[in-house]
């Protein structure tokens, strides 16, 4: 455990663990035969597959990295390399780059769906939750109910972020003169045409959740404007701004 003086108070941090581990010679040998691409925009591994198999690549698989970063593996090294040299306006408009497989090559961001719930309707549109989501990274795209307003208790977004950890913060709304908090949490893992396997939530979540569920029938519209006292100027600044809670 590391120590860290704070005036009198000795705040006790908790050390991180180091593992030395020494990889397979199998493995390492067989990923020296991969390129890893980076793809120009967020496209599913599956789809970059398809349209090498239509090409007549079909020995070549595609592998997803993490966030634009696909591995490619072949029978032989030289397939790439071919079909690179065969197809090069194609590989020049799917990938920024492709490089040799390093050690050093790891994804360090992640696409993540999260909910937004307790948003007031009169902001639900495309720039309020690009806001949102870039609070947290990089907003990517919203599904079709939340789109077409076929739901107005949750909305789910999708984000490219850096964050490691659970999201499952609350954001602070001002709009036109009254205050609103929304909370974002990560639910969503698998989303196809609208529908998706929301995953467990954790105990945070589930309190939260009960929360909201109590305090659901007080929150419109009285309490949200008597609840601009409970934040401080830092917290909330011009109309229609949105902030982190802390």
């Amino acid at each position: 455990m590391g120590e860290r003086r704070s005036g009198k108070e000795v705040v006790v941090t908790p050390e991180v663990p180091f593992l030395d581990i020494h990889p397979e010679e199998e493995l390492l040998v067989e990923l020296e035969r991969c390129f890893v691409g980076f793809l120009v925009s967020h496209m599913e591994a599956e789809a970059v597959k398809t349209c090498l198999f239509m090409e007549g690549w079909i020995g070549i698989e595609v592998v997803p990295m993490g966030e634009k970063m696909v591995l490619l593996k072949g029978n032989r090294r030289e397939d790439i390399v071919k079909a690179r040299a065969k197809k090069r306006d194609w590989w020049k408009a799917t990938f920024s780059k492709v490089v040799p497989w390093s050690p050093n090559l790891v994804a360090t961001s992640r696409r993540v769906w999260v909910q937004l719930r307790g948003i007031p309707l009169h902001i639900w549109h495309e720039n309020f939750f690009k806001r949102v989501g870039n609070l947290f990274g990089s907003f990517l795209d919203f599904d079709e109910k939340t789109a077409s307003r076929k739901r107005l208790d949750v909305a789910n977004i999708l984000i490219s972020t850096k964050k490691i950890w659970r999201i499952d913060e609350w954001v602070s709304l001002k709009v036109m003169g009254a205050v609103f908090k929304v909370w974002v949490v990560k639910g969503v893992t698998v989303f196809e045409e609208g529908e998706g396997s929301v995953e467990e939530d954790s105990d945070l979540s589930k309190d939260r959740e009960d929360d909201w569920e109590e305090e659901d029938e007080a929150r419109w519209p009285e309490d949200d404007f008597k609840a601009a006292g409970d934040f401080s100027d830092d917290e909330v600044g011009d109309d229609n701004e949105i902030v982190p809670s802390v």
